[in-house]
Order: structure tokens, then C-alpha cells, then sequence
């Protein structure tokens, strides 16, 4: 069974296309203390520069529509157009309609984009684990700096539900079939199996406290 678009989805308007995008750019300054980066002897230490240039800038294409049958379709392709790290983001349809939006492709899972947490301040994004590139993880720390912030993990192609908002709550989930983002079948069991997979689900609640 092969879920996608048909044609009776399709027919409709026409799909409306829009381009954006964003660029950042920042110099920062980031002194890291010795005993975390004095991990070898001699020769073979690691000495970091203190002053840094880093950018980040996208072009988004966004495209909507909505079907004879009332059923909301758009596309989204996000664009890295960084010197390092560029290609494709996020990439992904979702279809809307009164069972709530189901999304297929590469996009943040369930969990991820139902997650509330603090308004970030300054020039880094806490939650989107920028700080990695400033500070330097301890030899030995496993963790990562934004460690417990990113709810639902992986962008990879999946398939993800949420509901509508029903008294204030709302449901999702997502399966991610594996974490190597490409058309290959993942290989995910056996002995030889190199591949992993992720379920995640979210509830939510939104609402307005006192009078």
C-alpha cells in the first residue's frame, strides 16, 4: 500500500507559490576553558580561536491549495544556502481537513513542533542548539549542549499526525522509518542491520489562564 497524492486530490485550484527566505550572520566571541579542550599532550592539543564569523540563510518555497473536496494541500522545500552544510531542509506535502493535518517528507517530528518552551533571547537559539558551535563539549560528555530541547529528534522523511484543537488539547504523533535520509529501504534489523526508527506522540494544551 502506497499512500501519496492522486489526482482527485489534485483537482482543484491552482496551486498559489510563494518564495522567502532569511539570512543571518554573526561575530561572536567564546573563550573555552583549558581542561575542556586540553584532552592531549604535546603537539597534539586543540587550541580554539576566540573570535568567530557564522552564518545561516535559507530560501523557502511554499505553495497551497485546496481541493473540490475541501481539503487544504501544501508543499514546503527549505533551501540551506550556507557555503557549509547547504542542501535541502525540511521538504514535505501535508494535507488538512477535519481529521487535522498529515504531513509526508522530511519535516520535524510530532513531538517537536508541539512542544512549548521559553520565548530564546539574544543571538542564540537555545533550542536549535546553536551554541554548539561556540562552546566546546567536555572529552568524555556524551551529551550535547541543548541536551533534552529537541523534542522528536530527526527531520528525516516521515509521516506525521496532529489533530485538531478540541477544548484546548490537541494530539500528534510521527513515524520516522530511518534516520538516513534517503529512498534506500531501511535497514533496520538483523545483525547486519545499520538503520534505526523512531516513534514519538505529543499532547498539548493551550488556553488562557486566569480571567
Amino acid at each position: 500500500l502506497a499512500l501519496g497524492s492522486t489526482s482527485s486530490m489534485a483537482a482543484g485550484k491552482k496551486m498559489k507559490a510563494k518564495v522567502s527566505g532569511s539570512y543571518e550572520a554573526l561575530i561572536g566571541y567564546a573563550k573555552q576553558a583549558s581542561g575542556f579542550i586540553n584532552t592531549n599532550a604535546g603537539t597534539a592539543s586543540t587550541s580554539y580561536n576566540t573570535v568567530d564569523v557564522k552564518t545561516d540563510s535559507e530560501i523557502h518555497i511554499k505553495g497551497s491549495t485546496k481541493t473540490d473536496s475541501g481539503l487544504a494541500v501544501a508543499v514546503k522545500i527549505e533551501l540551506e544556502t550556507d557555503q557549509t552544510g547547504g542542501g535541502i531542509d525540511h521538504s514535505y506535502v501535508t494535507v488538512g481537513g477535519g481529521f487535522g493535518t498529515l504531513a509526508l517528507g522530511s519535516t520535524a517530528a510530532a513531538a517537536a513542533i508541539m512542544a512549548v518552551q521559553a520565548p530564546n533571547t539574544g543571538a542564540l537559539d537555545i533550542a536549535g542548539g546553536d551554541t554548539n558551535g561556540w562552546i566546546v563539549m567536555p572529552a568524555g560528555n556524551a551529551t550535547t549542549v541543548n541536551q533534552g530541547m529537541g523534542y522528536g529528534g530527526h527531520d528525516g522523511a516521515k509521516v506525521r499526525w496532529t489533530s485538531k484543537a478540541f477544548s484546548g488539547f490537541s494530539v500528534g504523533g510521527s513515524y520516522t522509518p530511518s534516520w538516513t535520509n534517503d529512498n534506500a529501504m531501511p535497514a533496520n534489523g538483523g545483525n547486519g542491520g545499520t538503520e534505526k526508527s523512531t516513534i514519538d506522540m505529543g499532547v498539548k494544551y493551550a488556553g488562557k489562564m486566569g480571567k
